[in-house]
C-alpha cells in the first residue's frame, strides 16, 4: 500500500477532509506542507492519522523524528511508523528496517531490522529483493544473480548494473547477457554503467535466453534470518603518529562502493559545513564539492551494513558515529584546510558539543581510485594520503586529553583528472541514538 490518488478538485478535497475522509486531509496535509504552512499541515495530518490512515500514520511519524529528542518522544513517533508498517504500508516497512538498524531512542536492533526486512520480502517489495541479492553474495551460487535477474526485469536500475557486473566476472559465454543488463542500467541513467560497458564497445549485447525461474522463498527466508554483522575486527597500518591516523585495507567491496554511489548521484548538493549551516548558507567558500547525506530514513539494509563495517574500521560502537555522508569531487574541486572536531572557545560548536558530544575521530572510505589529484594532506606533519578503493583512512581530531588537536589539519587537495567519490563518517564520543 503506497500513497492513494487524491482529489482533483481542492475545494471538493477540502469539504471530503472536514467530513472525516482520511486521504482527502492527507492531500491537504501535502498540499500545506509544499506552501510552507507546518500548522496546517500538522492539524490535517493528525486528522489522517487517528483514523489510522497509513500513509498519515508514517508521515506524522517522521516528521515528529525530526523534531524530537527525548527518549519518549522518539518512541512516539517510531510507534506511528509502526502502525503504518503494521497495517502494510511498505514506506513505513523499510523505515522500521532502517530505524531498528540504525538505532532511534534505543541502541541499534539488527534482529529487529532483519524481522522487518524479511516481512518487506514477504511483501515482493522490488528494492528489498535487490538488497537481498546483494548481501546475500557469499552465501550461495547462482541465487543472488537469480534475484537480481527478477528485480532488474522489473526496471530496477541498481539491479540491472550489479547483475552485468557480476556476469562479467563468469564464463565469455554469458557476456552477451551482462553487456545486456549493463546497457540496461546505463539507459536507466547509472552513473558508472557507461565506464563498465566501454572496454567492450562493439561487442553484441543480448537479454537472457531463459526465462525467469521462480524464486526459492523458503532458501532466501533462512539465508537473511542468519544474516550476521560484521563483528571481525580490521587490520591497520599506521600512516601517522601525529595526529594519529592508519589505513584500513578492504573495508568495503567493489560492489558496496559502486552502491553508495549510485545511490548518492542522483542526490548530490553543493557541500556545506557546520559554520556554513549555522549562517543559513547553502554553499561553503571553504569546500568546493558536492555531497549528499543519508539521513537515517534515506538509508537501508545494505547502507546498514556498510555503516558498521565503517564503525569497525574506525573502532568505534556503530551508534556513536553521525550518519553517512558521501562526496564526490570533480575536476579542481577541493576542501580548504580545516579541522573536523568543533572548537569549544566558539559558543555555537561549544553547545553542539554540550548537545552530541565532540567529533573525536574520522573516518574516510576510498569508493574509486580512477582519479588524479585529491590526496588528504595533513599540514603538520606536512603528509599526502591516498587510499586504493575500498579502504579507510581514519584519523584523530582531538588529543589524548580530549582536547581538539591542532595537528589534525587537512584537506582534500583539488582533483586535476576523473571525479573523487568519498563516504565518510564523523565519530563522536556520545551515543547518537537520541538524534
Amino acid at each position: 500500500m503506497q500513497d492513494q490518488p487524491g482529489f482533483q478538485n481542492p475545494e471538493a478535497a477540502l469539504s471530503a477532509a472536514k467530513e472525516g475522509d482520511p486521504q482527502a486531509q492527507f492531500q491537504l496535509a501535502r498540499a500545506a506542507l509544499e506552501q510552507g504552512d507546518e500548522d496546517e499541515f500538522r492539524h490535517w495530518l493528525q486528522q489522517a492519522a487517528s483514523q489510522d490512515f497509513p500513509p498519515a500514520l508514517f508521515r506524522l511519524g517522521i516528521w515528529r523524528l525530526t523534531k524530537t529528542l527525548t527518549p519518549e518522544e522518539i518512541s512516539e513517533a517510531k510507534n506511528l511508523v509502526k502502525q503504518s508498517a503494521e497495517l502494510g504500508f511498505m514506506n513505513a516497512i523499510r523505515g522500521m528496517v532502517v530505524l531498528n538498524a540504525r538505532g532511534a531512542g534505543e541502541l541499534p536492533n539488527w534482529q529487529q531490522a532483519l524481522h522487518w526486512f524479511k516481512i518487506a520480502l514477504k511483501l515482493n517489495d522490488q528494492k528489498a529483493y535487490r538488497e537481498a541479492a546483494l548481501l546475500l553474495q557469499d552465501q550461495e551460487d547462482g541465487l543472488t544473480n537469480s534475484i537480481l535477474r527478477h528485480v532488474a526485469a522489473a526496471g530496477d536500475t541498481l539491479a540491472a548494473y550489479h547483475l552485468g557486473c557480476l556476469l562479467l566476472e563468469g564464463p565469455k559465454s554469458i557476456r552477451p547477457e551482462a553487456l545486456f543488463w549493463l546497457g540496461q542500467a546505463r539507459d536507466g541513467g547509472h552513473v558508472l554503467a557507461a565506464r563498465e560497458l566501454a572496454p567492450y564497445r562493439g561487442e553484441p549485447a543480448a537479454p537472457p535466453e531463459e526465462p525467469l525461474q521462480p524464486l526459492q522463498w523458503p532458501i532466501i527466508e533462512k539465508l537473511v534470518s542468519a544474516l550476521e554483522e560484521p563483528l571481525t575486527p580490521y587490520q591497520s597500518r599506521e600512516v601517522l603518529s601525529d595526529p594519529k591516523a592508519r589505513i584500513v585495507e578492504g573495508v568495503l567491496a567493489k560492489w558496496e562502493c559502486d552502491y553508495l554511489i549510485a545511490r548518492a548521484a542522483p542526490k548530490l548538493q553543493a557541500a556545506v559545513t557546520s559554520e556554513s549551516v549555522e549562517k543559513g548558507e547553502e554553499a561553503s567558500e571553504y569546500r568546493t564539492n558536492s555531497a549528499v547525506k543519508f539521513w537515517t530514513m534515506n538509508q537501508d539494509l545494505v547502507i546498514s551494513m556498510i555503516d558498521r563495517k565503517m564503525a569497525l574500521a574506525a573502532e568505534t560502537p556503530v551508534d556513536f558515529a553521525e550518519d553517512l555522508v558521501v562526496l564526490r569531487y570533480q575536476g579542481g574541486e577541493r576542501y580548504y584546510p580545516h579541522c573536523d572536531s568543533f572548537l569549544p572557545d566558539l559558543p555555537e560548536q561549544a553547545a553542539e558539543i554540550e548537545r552530541r558530544g565532540q567529533r573525536i575521530r574520522t573516518c574516510l572510505v576510498y569508493l574509486n581510485d580512477d582519479f588524479e589529484g585529491g590526496e588528504t594532506h595533513f599540514l603538520y606533519p606536512e603528509k599526502k594520503i591516498r587510499g586504493e578503493r575500498g579502504s579507510s583512512l581514519v584519523f584523530e581530531n582531538v588529543n589524548e586529553e580530549g582536547d581538539a588537536d591542532e595537528h589534525s589539519v587537512h584537506e582534500g587537495l583539488p582533483v586535476s583528472s576523473g571525479q573523487k567519490w568519498l563516504a565518510s563518517k564523523w565519530i563522536r564520543d556520545k551515543s547518537q541514538v537520541l538524534f
